[in-house]
């Protein structure tokens, strides 16, 4: 009994919705937008870019010195 009560609920909603809407069948959520918008595709950024890779671009002098003073002093390398 009850699946009949809901489908003609359901039927009359969808009757009146027809009436008033002049026959279109529409669905309240669905909206059309009246303004034209255009979409333009944004350039390409090379991936070695600093805005793609995200490098910050600091400037750290390394020497090939360096590494010896510090691999010098490890405990491992000493045996």
């Amino acid at each position: 009994m009850n699946i009949i009560v809901i489908n003609c609920k359901q039927m009359t909603r969808i009757v009146t919705s027809l009436l008033t809407n002049g026959g279109n069948l529409s669905r309240k959520y669905a909206t059309t937008v009246a303004d034209k918008i255009t979409w333009v595709r944004p350039e390409k950024v090379s991936y070695l870019s600093s805005e793609k890779s995200g490098d910050q671009g600091l400037e750290i002098d390394v020497k090939s010195s360096d590494f010896a003073k510090i691999y010098k002093e490890l405990p491992e390398l000493k045996k």
